[in-house]
């Protein structure tokens, strides 16, 4: 993955609201562990939307 100047980028707000929504949702750590799995099989995007909220 890579950025350049052009590119959009969320600021620290946005992507700390991000987080605590998916702390909050107990998604948190589910979420880390399939990024960290798809990087490592060499994936450059990431199907966020398989993730649900329990309940």
């Amino acid at each position: 993955m890579s950025w350049t100047v052009a590119d959009k980028m969320s600021d620290a707000h946005t992507l700390l609201d991000f987080r605590e929504a998916l702390v909050s949702a107990g998604l948190f750590e589910q979420h880390c562990e399939a990024f960290t799995q798809q990087r490592q099989a060499g994936h450059t995007e990431f199907p966020f939307a398989k993730f649900r909220a329990a309940g």
